[in-house]
């Protein structure tokens, strides 16, 4: 369990103090007791400090740990380097805790439940793809939770959530967007088949913030949620792409000078009998700045999303050889995936739309 524990100097002093563990039924070696932040450290007058400490119950119930607090005044300029060799175990006091029995119990093992309980991917479908999901995380507890995501070495692809990490309140669900990238070529079908998505939980004290829970994950098992690779009747894609573009290079009339601003239609094909998600993206070396509407969108099988692409009124291209790109993010996603998750996933598994100058007058591919 983490909790949270205010260290609060009361006096008009400075006081430099310190949080520890010691091990029960074993070695009396002092421990840093604080997580992600430093155990001991210089309070000013009258300041507060918050400290995140990780607490493990046996079987019987009982800490495996006693947690102690060392104390003493010290005068401005003292740094908390300066004082680790004179803390000594007889000068600190025991920090009490106190095992609320009378809480209510949890029915279940676990601290989280999946919803769906499985995710159907179509992995054999189409792999080597990236692909994004949406997946219910419920408190199944009357306490608060802290939970997050991470990855196996063993997997062959890698998992992000979004958010990464944070804290539930009792009987509560979050609800997450979790990415899948390939590290390599999936060639076989049982490779996907044995990835685990998993994700870590924790019993949290109230007023826990997500940005507590780093390295927490050490601590906890993570719950797996099962992936099953679907096989639906489909007609297999004949291409390795998601998305074609139409034009598959975008024309603009070379202006160079007039300030003015142009637009141009660009049609996005879903090729594919899945859903399709995409994200649109100026390239930073770009000579002019375009802007795409929509950004990103969501396609159904076989569709076509036609955006707006815009050219400002300054262009700063000078001549015909014209080398600006625009990047389109794409991956397959599943049901409950919306457009303002997808708007995150860029420069990553993007293909690319070459921009070309035409002069006035020239015909183009539209």
């Amino acid at each position: 369990m983490k909790f949270i524990v205010n260290v609060v100097n009361t006096t008009d002093f400075y006081v430099a103090f310190n949080v520890y563990f010691i091990r029960r039924n074993a070695a009396r070696d002092k421990r840093p007791a604080s997580v992600g932040t430093g155990s001991n450290v210089i309070l000013q007058p009258r300041s507060t400090n918050r400290q995140i400490l990780h607490w493990i119950i046996d079987e019987t119930e009982e800490p495996v740990e006693d947690y102690f607090v060392w104390s003493r005044v010290v005068t401005e300029g003292v740094e908390s380097r300066d004082i680790i060799r004179y803390m000594v175990e007889e000068e600190s006091k025991k920090l009490p805790f106190i095992v609320n029995k009378a809480s209510p119990a949890c029915t279940s093992n676990e601290l989280i439940q999946f919803e769906p309980p499985e995710l159907s991917l179509p992995l054999m479908m189409m792999p080597n793809k990236p692909l994004a999901f949406s997946v219910n995380i419920l408190n199944s507890t009357d306490y608060y939770v802290g939970f997050g995501g991470y990855n196996l070495k063993t997997n062959v692809a890698c998992y992000s959530i979004k958010p990464a990490g944070g804290v539930m309140p009792p009987r509560s669900t979050q609800r997450l967007v979790v990415k899948r990238v390939p590290k390599k070529k999936e060639e076989l079908l049982s490779e996907c088949q044995d990835d685990k998505f998993l994700v870590w939980s924790c019993l949290v004290s109230e007023g826990a913030k997500a940005s507590d829970l780093n390295g927490c994950a050490k601590y906890t098992v993570g719950r797996e949620l099962p992936i099953v690779c679907t096989n639906k009747t489909s007609n297999l894609c004949t291409s390795d792409e998601l998305i074609q573009f139409d034009p598959p290079q975008l024309p603009f009339t070379f202006l160079p000078n007039m300030r003015v601003s142009m637009l141009r239609l660009l049609k996005i094909v879903n090729v594919t009998d899945h859903i399709v998600g995409f994200s649109t993206w100026s390239h930073e070396a770009n000579s002019a700045s375009y802007t795409m509407e929509p950004r990103a969108g969501i396609l159904p099988p076989q569709s076509t999303q036609a955006i707006k692409v815009r050219t400002p009124k300054k262009n700063e291209t000078e001549d015909m050889q014209c080398k600006d790109k625009i990047f389109v993010w794409n991956g397959i996603l599943t049901e409950g995936v919306q457009v303002r998750d997808v708007c995150t996933y860029w420069k990553n598994e993007d293909k690319e739309l070459p921009i070309v100058l035409r002069k006035p007058g020239e015909s183009s591919s539209r």
